[in-house]
């Protein structure tokens, strides 16, 4: 509900000090689309399929299948991974080793079995999960006789549209499949699959995910992981052309506290809020290009309610940067802030 005030002829621009608290590569590709000559397209062609079955043989070995058997259920569910480094930590999603039977608990399965791509199959205990960035870490019980591939990261933030994306998982347990497509946006933000809680940056891309893809590592044409492939978007409940990978960026970090202290603390403000529409700026006389985040509701004693933030208040910058969308607020915070930072908010009031 959105608190009455008295508008003024003049807006004026208000800083507010908030401390943050916990809530618990480019590459340039060839466009061949221009080229006449059939012998050089088809050299082009041939020289880019190599090139990704290079890629699926050198990072295959990277990709695990985690099975996971419950009580009573007679086939394993299953997922994806990827191997993080040479102690034998296996990346994957939160959900993926979540207790089916408790899901929106926070208990994790148990009798986690690791496939490799040699079918050497090994289990595994949970070291960690987050469900707010749907990121969990793994430990094989032994490392022993595994030839360990890691990963390698790519910096999530020079991923661009138009980019060739590749996934490698074990859809509808077809196990350590490849399917290819492109990068269809940036920037999103996807709720997690326990909470309400956005996780920032998503990437889109089109490249076919389905059940079973999940956890499984995005890669660029150079080889290197951009994300992790996480959900779909689909009436089917498979690949119709929308999935989202969690950045880079994200695992990098998310992971490292998870290794240290076995969870994640995320930043946030203690808001709900709405990018401003057309509707809005009728209703609060403003002018028809004016951009930002719209606070419609607040958690009482958050950081926002204690440095007195109000109903009705207009979000226009986080420090330096402006502020156009509810997507860009949640990115922001996100990707540059940690909890207990203090920040600067300019806001626009009534």
């Amino acid at each position: 509900m959105m608190c009455k005030y008295k508008f003024l002829k003049k807006i004026i621009p208000t800083f507010i000090i908030i401390p943050l608290i916990i809530s618990c590569s480019s590459n340039e590709e060839t466009d061949i689309s221009n080229i006449k000559n059939t012998s050089e397209r088809t050299s082009l062609i041939l020289a880019y399929e190599e090139s990704l079955n290079n890629l699926y043989n050198e990072n295959v070995s990277s990709l695990v299948k985690i099975s996971i058997l419950y009580p009573g259920i007679t086939e394993p569910v299953t997922g994806s991974g990827f191997v993080w480094d040479l102690e034998g930590h296996i990346v994957t999603n939160d959900h993926v080793v979540r207790d089916i039977m408790k899901r929106g608990q926070a208990e994790y399965a148990e009798n986690i079995q690791v496939l490799f791509e040699n079918n050497l199959d090994i289990s595994a205990k949970l070291v960690g999960g987050d469900p707010y960035s749907d990121i969990a870490v793994l430990k094989l019980t032994n490392k022993n006789n595994v030839d360990l591939q890691p990963v390698i990261l790519a910096d999530s933030t020079e991923v661009k549209v138009g980019q060739t994306a590749i996934a490698l998982g074990n859809p509808f347990g077809q196990d350590f499949t490849m399917t290819v497509g492109t990068i269809s946006a940036i920037g999103r933000t996807r709720s997690d699959l326990i909470s309400n809680y956005q996780i920032g940056s998503v990437i889109q891309t089109d490249a076919p995910i389905n059940p079973g893809n999940s956890g499984g590592p995005l890669y660029n044409i150079s080889g290197k992981v951009v994300g992790m492939n996480s959900q779909i978007q689909s009436r089917s409940g498979s690949s119709s052309g929308i999935g989202f990978a969690v950045p880079s960026n994200t695992i990098k970090k998310v992971v490292a506290s998870l290794l240290e202290k076995g969870f994640h603390e995320h930043p946030h403000l203690g808001i709900m809020g709405k990018s401003l529409e057309q509707r809005d700026r009728d209703f609060l006389n403003i002018e028809n290009n004016m951009t930002g985040v719209l606070i419609t509701n607040m958690l009482m004693d958050g950081p926002a309610d204690k440095a007195d933030l109000e109903l009705g208040d207009i979000i226009r910058k986080l420090e330096t940067t402006s502020i156009n969308s509810m997507t860009e607020l949640i990115n922001y915070l996100a990707d540059n802030t940690k909890p207990n930072e203090t920040i600067k908010i300019e806001i626009l009031r009534d």
